[in-house]
């Protein structure tokens, strides 16, 4: 109950105060570390080669209740992170249409 709340505000907090790179989007995935009722939820997957270091970063999305294949038009995605902490991070999919409840 309290997760998604939470989860909610620190994206918020790191649209506002995180270091904002480009991503490239890699595609979408299902969680299948979690799921609800039997369903598994979806995550977009982008990755991002740090300049500095050379590594590769694989960035998730929170979860996602629909398949959102089909409204990805982008080959890059804005990713947010916590300047110093690339592990507290928020894949921006605010482009994507929200679920009818």
């Amino acid at each position: 109950m309290f997760v998604p709340e939470f989860r909610r505000r620190k994206g918020e907090s790191l649209k506002q105060n995180g270091v904002p790179i480009d991503t490239h989007y890699q595609g979408v995935e299902l969680n299948t570390r979690f799921s609800v009722n039997g369903r598994h939820p979806f995550q977009v997957i982008t990755q991002w080669q740090n300049p500095a270091t050379s590594e590769v970063h694989v960035f998730k999305s929170h979860n996602i209740w629909f398949d959102p294949s089909n409204y990805i038009h982008t080959d890059t995605i804005t990713v947010f992170y916590e300047k110093g902490d690339l592990q507290q991070y928020y894949v921006d999919i605010s482009f994507l249409p929200k679920l009818a409840t």
